[in-house]
């Protein structure tokens, strides 16, 4: 497990196989018979227990923790780690984090005091509002970029400049392909449905069936 801290948000990773958890955050768990854990995705709710809305994530078998198909960057979730003693005394724990990424192999969750709901979902704001900011300046920047490359056509057209071809519309041709090879005691080949095959020009080659895969990339089968 991977620590790190940025201007006061800390980071934590944790690993996943095969959909679940295969850690949980320091402090995060109580390994013992009268210990109740949990990993729930949480919302402000007034009418709930806690004030908060939970969904639960499923506990995983044997050395995982919680399956992670109910997670999403964005959401602010809880992980709980209650211990109760002999006589029914409970301790409780509660950690508050924000998932920032999700992929097959892990999950990163940012916080600045995990014990606090109210900081996470204050964090859980501002990481919207960075994640915003970032999409319009990518508008802006794709909108600038269209425009200088009008005003080059522009004086590429003025000047008799003849620029070669670097970008084209995909090309979509049909094809059969194969389900099975053909064998003594099969003949006949069985064959799939035709698929669309889209490709994408990347070099200035022509479009033969001998260089199509050779030449051209990002093929994307549509079934």
């Amino acid at each position: 497990m991977a620590n790190e801290v940025n201007n006061e948000v800390k980071t934590v990773t944790l690993g996943i196989f095969q959909g679940a958890l295969t850690e949980v955050p320091n402090n995060c768990y109580r390994d013992h018979s009268r210990g109740k854990n949990w990993l729930a995705v949480i919302e402000m709710d007034p009418k709930s227990p806690g004030g908060l809305e939970r969904i639960f994530c499923t506990r995983a078998n044997g050395d995982y923790f919680y399956f992670t198909d109910k997670l999403a960057v964005g959401q602010v979730v809880e992980f709980g780690a209650d211990y109760y003693s002999g006589s029914g005394r409970r301790s409780p724990t509660r950690k508050y984090f924000v998932v920032a990424a999700i992929s097959e192999n892990g999950l990163t969750l940012k916080y600045t005091d995990d014990s606090d709901k109210v900081a996470a979902f204050e964090l859980a704001e501002q990481l919207k509002v960075q994640v915003a900011s970032k999409e319009e300046k990518r508008v802006a920047l794709e909108a600038e970029r269209a425009t200088l490359l009008a005003r080059l056509a522009e004086i590429n057209a003025e000047l008799g400049v003849v620029e070669p071809v670097t970008e084209v519309a995909p090309v979509v041709v049909e094809e059969e392909f194969f389900l099975t090879a053909p064998t003594p005691k099969a003949p006949k080949a069985r064959k799939a449905k035709k698929v669309a095959v889209t490709y994408y020009q990347e070099t200035l080659f022509d479009l033969t069936h001998e260089n199509m895969f050779e030449d051209y990339s990002n093929q994307q089968y549509l079934f």
